[in-house]
């Protein structure tokens, strides 16, 4: 056990001969962005997966199904004033970040092979608030990403996540779950358990995942 960041473990060990580093990143992109640069400048990781849960915003998404992120937008940063810059993109980084495509795809097998739960794929929101509403990120859609293709999922870790990969040339993939359709106020008392219920399924995909 590796220690961060104050109280932060990062867990080492490994799995069918392969080196592994396990870290809880925190809730908050800021919060994320840090760990994850912290567990990959003392591990060296040849990749990134992230699982945990995210929140729906479209009907093709529903509770406990599994989503894999193929882009990753920021959605609350705005720095556009300064630069020939779009929505969302960083001085110096990109305007998004993809997962590794053939990663995404084994990901997609490894699942019809086993249970074959509902999984989508599709583009990942993200910034550091916990979404609720769904009129909200309707508007955020329509005014900056009204171009942008099978948008269906927000979440409060995947920024941080990936702009740590990126500035250290990581690929990133991502086995993520549906704890919360927005709007449905009912949900947001089960997310947490309907969330964690479907994680022993994900973490068998992510042990073949590895393993192969």
């Amino acid at each position: 056990v590796i220690t961060v960041a104050g109280d932060t473990e990062i867990y080492v060990g490994t799995y069918a001969k392969k080196n592994i580093a396990l870290v809880a990143t925190g809730i908050g992109n800021y919060v994320s962005s840090m760990i994850t640069a912290l567990a990959i400048e003392l591990t060296k990781p040849y990749l990134c997966i992230q699982i945990g849960n995210v929140n729906s915003f479209d009907e093709t998404l529903k509770q406990t199904d599994l989503f894999v992120a193929t882009r990753v937008y920021l959605s609350d940063i705005n720095q556009m004033p300064i630069g020939k810059l779009t929505y969302g993109q960083l001085p110096g980084l990109k305007p998004f970040y993809t997962s590794e495509v053939t990663l995404v795809q084994r990901i997609k097998d490894i699942n019809s092979s086993l249970a074959n739960k509902p999984l989508l794929r599709g583009v990942l929101l993200t910034d550091n608030k916990f979404r609720t509403i769904q009129e909200d990120m309707n508007k955020i859609i329509d005014k900056h990403f009204v171009k942008i293709e099978n948008m269906v999922a927000c979440d409060s870790n995947a920024g941080g996540i990936v702009i740590a990969c990126e500035k250290y040339k990581i690929p990133y993939v991502s086995l993520l779950v549906c704890a919360y359709e927005l709007g449905d106020e009912k949900q947001l008392l089960t997310r947490q358990r309907k969330g964690l219920s479907v994680q022993p399924y994900v973490g068998k995909i992510i042990a073949q995942l590895i393993d192969n």
